[in-house]
């Protein structure tokens, strides 16, 4: 994997990826505002990217190990650490949540409360008497999940395919030695495809759609199941998506 040294070090590796993802997904729950998410992240980067490479999501590792195209045997093991970290740093930033704002909440037989966010499409029509982002039609059926699995797999991979031409490019992409400016062009890519993709609940990171569904049920009322009907979509597309990042670097690195 593309980290400096990190097959010496991979238990730091993964307790830095581990807290850098539980204060970006920390900052996500707590903010519960789309345009502060880049902000979480870029803070990440900052603390723990010179020592882990600032990945903090699962599909953005699978981009960096598919996109490296070398030592995929030596390198697997290395991953699936690293994903061990990231998916810890979920329930982390999901536990510190919860005592942040345990008493802040109404019980979970109340109206969703606007400080916990739910991982949904929003602003569609909606029937009366549904919450605003299961798209529930009353017969047992959802809507948009099609939508949401293709938006997570295209917009992830426009931001996977980002980061592998600042963390990969061999020289095409210039960033400065200390790295700031590569971390605020993945911040600002990120704010871009949240805004490209926000009516579909975008998500782009396996970790934050695991620590976002289980947040939500803790906090809120389930009973048709919405919280959790999209929860794979925002799971499956992000891999699906920086996969796909991963062999179009490889493509690009070698026509260039």
């Amino acid at each position: 994997m593309e980290v400096k040294g990190g097959h010496n070090r991979k238990c730091t590796v993964m307790i830095c990826e581990c807290l850098g993802t539980a204060l970006f997904i920390y900052g996500i729950i707590m903010t519960g505002t789309a345009s502060t998410i880049p902000f979480s992240l870029f803070a990440s980067i900052l603390l723990f990217g010179a020592i882990t490479g600032g990945h903090f999501n699962p599909a953005v590792s699978l981009g960096v190990f598919l996109g490296e195209g070398k030592n995929y045997g030596e390198n697997f093991g290395f991953l699936m650490l690293i994903w061990l970290g990231q998916f810890l740093g979920g329930g982390l930033a999901m536990g510190l949540s919860y005592l942040s704002l345990f008493d802040t909440q109404p019980p979970p037989t109340t109206v969703p409360a606007a400080l916990v966010p739910r991982l949904c499409p929003q602003e569609y029509p909606v029937h009366e008497g549904i919450t605003d982002c299961d798209n529930w039609d009353g017969r047992g059926e959802y809507h948009f999940a099609w939508q949401v699995l293709v938006n997570e797999i295209v917009c992830t991979f426009i931001f996977v395919s980002v980061i592998l031409m600042v963390k990969l490019g061999d020289g095409y992409v210039q960033v400065t030695k200390d790295g700031i400016s590569g971390a605020l062009g993945v911040a600002l890519t990120l704010l871009a495809m949240i805004t490209t993709g926000g009516k579909l609940g975008a998500c782009y990171n396996p970790a934050v759609a695991v620590t976002l569904t289980g947040n939500a049920v803790t906090f809120l009322d389930d009973e048709t199941g919405y919280l959790k009907h999209y929860a794979p979509y925002y799971f499956i597309g992000p891999l699906l998506g920086a996969a796909l990042a991963g062999v179009f670097h490889i493509t690009h690195k070698n026509v260039l």
